[in-house]
């Protein structure tokens, strides 16, 4: 492994990442104009998933 910085690095490049991958997601759903429910939400709710 390398020194602390660099793991560091690593770290901050993965979690940059990973925001960018959630935007685009967030903003397709967005740009349909599709409703969004956490399976949580809809079990509170007492729905089911439209899919």
């Amino acid at each position: 492994m390398g020194s602390c910085a660099q793991v560091a690095d690593k770290l901050q490049k993965a979690v940059v990442a990973l925001a960018r991958k959630l935007a685009v997601l967030m903003h397709a759903i967005w740009k349909k104009g599709a409703e969004f429910e956490t399976k949580v939400a809809q079990k509170i709710a007492g729905t089911k998933p439209a899919c």
